[in-house]
C-alpha cells in the first residue's frame, strides 16, 4: 500500500500516486460521496479529483456528500477557491447535500464555511466529526421532499420563514 507524501501534487506524479489521490473520493454508500481534501491542495489534484466525480457520479440521480478537510493544511489561495467552484458546478443540481468535516480547526471552519457556501450547493452544513456529518446527512435523507419545502401561510402564534431564510 502507498501513502502519500504531505506534497502539492503535480502533473508530474506517477501513476501509483494518482491512484491514490483518486481512492480519496468513493462511495461510501449507493447515494453517498465521501470526498478527502488533501492536506495541501493542488490545481492538479483538484483536476484528479474532478476526473474521479464524472467517474462517480450518475447525473440521472441525486447524492449527497461528505468533504472531509480534517488533514487539510489551508484552503486559502485565490485560484484555488475557484478551482474548486469550477470543479463542483457540474454537479450542483445531482448533489442534494453536502456536509463538510472541518474537525476541531476554528480558522478551517472559518475558511471552509466561506469556501464552499459560495460554491453554490443547495444545501450544505458544517460539522466538526464526521459521525455529525453522517447523522446531517441522516437526517436529510429522513425529511420527506415535500415538507421541506417551508410553508407561507401563518396563525396568530407562528412566524413564517420563507424558502429564501426570510422572516415574514
Amino acid at each position: 500500500m502507498h501513502f502519500l507524501e504531505i506534497k502539492e501534487y503535480t502533473n508530474d506524479s506517477s501513476q501509483e500516486e494518482i491512484e491514490v489521490l483518486m481512492r480519496r473520493i468513493f462511495l461510501y454508500e449507493k447515494d453517498l460521496i465521501i470526498y478527502r481534501e488533501m492536506p495541501k491542495v493542488s490545481d492538479f489534484q483538484l483536476d484528479v479529483y474532478f476526473n474521479k466525480l464524472k467517474e462517480i457520479i450518475d447525473r440521472r440521480k441525486k447524492y449527497y456528500m461528505i468533504i472531509d478537510l480534517t488533514e487539510t493544511q489551508s484552503l486559502t489561495l485565490w485560484e484555488i477557491k475557484l478551482k474548486i467552484k469550477q470543479m463542483f458546478t457540474p454537479f450542483l443540481f445531482t448533489i442534494k447535500h453536502v456536509s463538510v468535516n472541518t474537525g476541531k480547526n476554528v480558522t478551517l471552519n472559518i475558511t471552509a464555511r466561506f469556501q464552499y457556501k459560495n460554491v453554490g450547493f443547495n444545501s450544505c452544513s458544517f460539522h466538526t466529526s464526521f459521525p455529525k456529518a453522517l447523522k446531517s446527512i441522516s437526517v436529510k435523507r429522513a425529511v420527506p421532499k415535500k415538507s421541506r419545502l417551508k410553508s407561507n401561510k401563518t396563525s396568530a402564534n407562528h412566524v413564517c420563514i420563507n424558502q429564501a431564510g426570510l422572516w415574514e
